[in-house]
This record gives structure tokens, sequence and C-alpha cells, in this order.
């Protein structure tokens, strides 16, 4: 269970810094640091995009 616990934390920290490089985008919550665990998901806005219209464009992509 460790193993799966520690590769979580890996896959948001990616996630977390990976969204610091989009432009227009607003992640809210804490930042990383060593002091604040985050949670392995990230909730986040992109300016001037509609959350449903966003939602809509990433599941095509992904289903492309």
């Amino acid at each position: 269970m460790q193993t799966i616990h520690d590769y979580e934390m890996e896959l948001g920290r990616y996630l977390y810094q990976s969204l610091l490089s989009v432009p227009n985008i607003r992640i809210y919550g804490p930042a990383l640091s060593d002091k604040c665990q985050r949670a392995a998901l990230c909730s986040f806005n992109v300016e001037n995009i509609h959350p449903t219209d966003l939602a809509t464009f990433l599941d095509q992509q992904v289903n492309d």
C-alpha cells in the first residue's frame, strides 16, 4: 500500500508542476512544499474557458 501511495503522490506532484507551465491557469489549494502534502488531485480553472467546455475538450482529446 505504501508503494501505491508514494506513486500516487508522485503523480500528483507531476500534475501540479505540469499545470504551472500552462498559461492562464489558476490552481486552487496550497502550493507544493515539504511541509504541505497535497492530495494526488488538483482543482484548477482556465481563464476565459467555461469548465464544462474544458471538460468536453479534454474528454475528446482522450478519446481521439
